[in-house]
């Protein structure tokens, strides 16, 4: 079974494109993993990256490398965007919470 350990522990060193492709399979099943626990993070997908960046199969490798590469900054923003979005809300709520703007303040 995959784990973020073995996903992360992944050292690709043949320069295969079937290497580049394995790598990428492991990748797809963190994402597709069902309970969600099995996220790849940043070192995850530089493996991956890497593998392609590195494989012998040019120009395909280095257009799949920038492809994840893109993906990861695209889910980077996303993630950005949602945690700022969940920090609006918990300063709205406790902004209404302590009676700010026209209620009594309980200190």
């Amino acid at each position: 079974p995959t784990s973020p350990a073995s996903m992360n522990n992944l050292s690709v060193t043949s320069k295969s494109k079937s290497a580049a492709l394995s790598a990428e399979r492991l990748l797809q099943e963190m994402r597709n993993e069902p309970t969600g626990r099995l996220q790849p993070d940043v070192i995850s997908y530089s493996a991956v990256i890497s593998a392609y960046a590195t494989c012998l199969d040019q120009p395909h490798g280095l257009e799949r490398a920038n492809d994840l590469l893109h993906e990861l900054e695209d889910l980077a923003v996303r993630e950005h965007l949602e945690s700022s979005s969940r920090g609006r809300d918990a300063r709205r709520y406790e902004t209404r919470s302590i009676g700010v703007g026209g209620g009594r303040h309980p200190y």
